[in-house]
């Protein structure tokens, strides 16, 4: 018996990505919307304003230790109030400028999706 013949050949398979397809106009219609959109803004407990970039998920400029952070984070509410859940990421001021810089490539990426 051949080592072709043994029955333990290697399948290579690849989760499949669905795509659903978008002509130009309507991608450019749609990211123009969404750029008019004004955010809704509150107030944290602290003072400091929070910016609504979805749903549930507010960007806070605040500081910690002494340090400015841009905060972007997930929120539940509990007994009516807003409350800080787990997920979330606090960047500081050069981590901040660094994401703003890479802003262009990151919107081509998605336009090239």
């Amino acid at each position: 018996m051949s080592s072709s013949d043994s029955g333990d050949e290697i399948i290579d398979r690849k989760p499949v990505k669905k795509r659903v397809a978008k002509d130009e106009g309507d991608q450019k219609d749609a990211s123009s919307s969404k750029k008019c959109k004004k955010s809704t803004r509150e107030v944290d407990a602290d003072g400091n304003e929070m910016f609504e970039i979805g749903n549930n998920r507010f960007l806070t400029v605040r500081e910690f230790k002494g340090k400015a952070l841009v905060d972007i984070r997930e929120y539940y509410m509990k007994d009516g109030k807003r409350c800080p859940g787990k997920k979330g990421i606090s960047l500081s001021r050069e981590q901040f400028q660094a994401l703003k810089g890479l802003v262009g490539e990151i919107e081509q990426k998605l336009v090239d999706i």
